[in-house]
């Protein structure tokens, strides 16, 4: 308010002079000057106040994830930040935002944002349009997904459906969000919050869904049991429990049917840091290792390519690792594997990279400083898909890019973008 009234009594004194000033001017012009003068300063004091109230709301938010990272704990903080900075702020540029300046907290927060448009949208489809593009994983959808979801039919009425919610409310809705590949990955998040249970979990999976969506809908369950965000974002206080065993580094992945591995193994890089995290001694670089030792221990190539493109995510999302890897860094640690496994490596770092918002001219310039052509096939390949996948245009991206290996992978992509269902790494 004393910010409001000094630039006021600036805004005044400026245009009396300027009033002042205009020789052989009548009564009534001087004043009509006058009035217009004040009105265009009040309205630009108007707009400076908003962009400071709307940046001191994300800077605030910004806080709430510093002070309890991503947990129930953070969760009021940030919904309330953000309630503020969408009554300034489409949903669409705060998703952009929170990418580019929390890239690590994206998904996180874009849940959030998706929660809250939800509640400000007439209908589903709205909301969707309101988050714009896949930014961060599509998790502004997610969001959308996730509270809709939940406030259907009362399956969270009471704590007894919440743990045995009706099945049928739950079959339908999940069959109408199971449609789209990135809504039915937020279904799994949901079912996995539902059930707290991963077998469960994927069998109602495969009763909504089938084939690339299907896929996603086990991404969903296998990454909320490792990250708990609709848990920690749609609950409040964690109320599912993972499924990690510190003895066993491929666990769940061992558990489970061969038709689920491959999504699976996309998120062990979580599961693993859960389980040695904690553990005296442990650091990155150990965690690392025993990520990579495990890949190696596997003896199913489908298994073992799904695993290598999961280490790659990891790194080239940045997710992995409390600072993010420069490019170059993060294809030295790919390069040390075998070809069939450093080019499962490769494509999922470029993938990430993409993925979470990293930009196309780093991934390009990694891509066209390698030697090997499947190398090279492999890095443009992970970019186009994970474009395909956040809803971005990507036809033009290999004009300005010398190498002809950029196009002709984006030839190949383009009349196939389904060619490689991503995690589900099976054929590179």
């Amino acid at each position: 308010h004393a910010t409001a009234g000094s630039l006021y009594q600036m805004v005044n004194r400026s245009c009396r002079g300027y009033t002042t000033h205009v020789k052989g001017s009548i009564f009534d012009r001087k004043r009509l000057l006058f009035a217009a003068c004040v009105l265009a300063g009040l309205l630009s004091v108007g707009i400076y106040l908003t962009m400071y109230q709307t940046s001191d709301a994300f800077t605030t938010l910004a806080r709430c994830i510093e002070s309890a990272p991503m947990t129930s704990q953070s969760f009021a903080c940030v919904q309330q930040n953000v309630r503020a900075v969408l009554q300034d702020m489409p949903a669409a540029d705060l998703m952009q935002k929170v990418e580019r300046e929390l890239p690590k907290k994206c998904h996180y927060i874009g849940h959030i944002i998706g929660k809250e448009i939800f509640h400000q949208s007439e209908t589903v489809e709205n909301a969707f349009l309101a988050c714009g593009p896949g930014v961060c994983s599509r998790a502004c959808i997610h969001g959308v997904t996730g509270e809709a979801l939940f406030s259907a039919g009362g399956l969270l009425a009471s704590p007894e459906e919440l743990q045995h919610p009706s099945i049928d409310v739950l079959r339908d809705i999940g069959e109408q969000f199971c449609a789209q590949d990135g809504t039915c990955h937020a279904v799994g998040h949901a079912l996995y919050t539902l059930f707290s249970d991963i077998p469960r979990s994927l069998k109602m999976c495969d009763e909504i869904s089938s084939g690339k969506s299907a896929g996603m809908c086990y991404l969903g369950v296998f990454m909320e049991n490792n990250s708990f965000i609709f848990d920690n974002t749609e609950m409040g206080p964690q109320t599912a429990k993972p499924f990690v065993e510190s003895e066993n580094l491929l666990y769940p992945c061992n558990i489970v049917e061969s038709r689920y591995r491959p999504s699976c193994f996309q998120f062990l890089f979580l599961d693993i840091q859960k389980s040695l995290g904690s553990s005296p001694g442990a650091d990155e670089g150990n965690i690392r290792d025993a990520h990579r030792k495990t890949c190696e221990s596997l003896s199913d190539q489908r298994d073992r390519k799904a695993c290598f493109n999961g280490f790659g995510w990891g790194l080239g999302s940045g997710l992995s690792s409390r600072q993010t890897l420069a490019p170059a860094e993060a294809q030295q640690i790919c390069d040390r594997e075998r070809t069939s496994d450093r080019i499962a490596c490769t494509f999922g770092l470029s993938n990430g990279m993409v993925d979470m918002g990293r930009g196309w001219d780093p991934v390009s310039d990694r891509c066209a400083s390698l030697d090997e052509m499947d190398l090279k096939e492999a890095c443009y390949k992970g970019a186009f898909t994970a474009f395909h996948d956040r809803g971005e245009a990507y036809e033009s991206t290999c004009d300005a890019i010398p190498d002809t290996v950029c196009k002709q992978s984006l030839e190949s992509f383009i009349s196939n973008p389904n060619d490689i269902p991503l995690p589900l790494l099976y054929e590179l």
